[in-house]
């Protein structure tokens, strides 16, 4: 029984592995591409995207929205293997006039339709509370596991991680869980700010 359950974790783990490693390229995933076909400061063209999930919330009298985005191609390809087609996190500050001007674009950091083993898609949800914005994943089988990556607002618009808090056990042993949490407040682990030059 324990040989059957240490390899349904590996395997597990493998898939996870996979997903969160298309995220954590070179460092933390929390950094916008730099890339020319990634440029944070650039609009993703919309008629490829479709909204996923959005949020809109108030700090510090300013206004700003939350979206996240998915391919258009996510539903019309029937149950692919490996799936990494981008998701990619949008933060816009709500100008005065109504306008947006978007801050933040990272295309790695919200895993793909996929990345959540049997359990299917591990996207959980985005929210927003004391000047906290939280993205949490969940997936796996007979092994869970969840991963909540949580950004305090900070001065100038920075977004840095406040924390990496990470769950997984197995559903047939409540004792199984392990459960950490990873502080990461260096500059290199925030959401980039565009420039607007």
């Amino acid at each position: 029984m324990k040989e059957r359950r240490n390899l349904l974790l590996v395997g597990t783990l493998v898939i996870l592995a996979g997903c969160v490693a298309r995220g954590d390229q070179g460092g933390s995933p929390l950094i916008a591409p730099q890339g020319p076909s990634q440029d944070p400061a650039s609009e993703p063209d919309r008629r490829a995207f479709a909204v996923l999930d959005s949020i809109s919330f108030t700090r510090a009298g300013s206004a700003y929205d939350a979206v996240i985005l998915r391919s258009m191609v996510e539903d019309s390809i029937p149950e692919p293997l490996d799936s990494n087609d981008a998701r990619p996190l949008l933060l816009y500050k709500v100008m005065a006039d109504g306008k947006r001007s978007l801050l933040v674009r990272n295309d790695d950091l919200v895993m793909c339709k996929d990345c959540g083993g049997i359990y299917g898609d591990p996207y959980a949800g985005i929210s927003f509370a004391q000047d906290t914005l939280k993205l949490e994943h969940y997936g796996g089988s007979n092994w869970r596991w969840a991963v909540t990556h949580a950004f305090v607002a900070g001065v100038d618009d920075a977004w840095p991680l406040a924390y990496k808090h990470t769950v997984s056990y197995w559903v047939f042993e409540p004792d199984s869980t392990l459960e950490e949490t990873h502080v990461l407040p260096t500059a290199q682990d925030r959401l980039s700010t565009c420039s607007s030059d």
